[in-house]
């Protein structure tokens, strides 16, 4: 299956490209945020074709 990681930040979300990954598989993305944006309220996402799930929102 291919995929995609990413976050949804004051109204844009941005993704890692696609990737494959099997089941049972293990997956680590990770971003360089400027220091302004650690306190916003963040949300991850993982899409595929069939949809996109999101986590919970983020605080400080």
């Amino acid at each position: 299956m291919k995929v995609r990681l990413g976050y949804s930040l004051s109204g844009s979300t941005h993704y890692s490209a696609y990737f494959s990954i099997g089941s049972g598989k293990t997956v680590k993305k990770s971003w360089g945020l400027s220091s302004g944006s650690y306190c916003k309220s963040m949300t991850g996402v993982l899409n595929y074709s069939g949809g996109t799930f999101q986590t919970p929102t983020t605080h400080c």
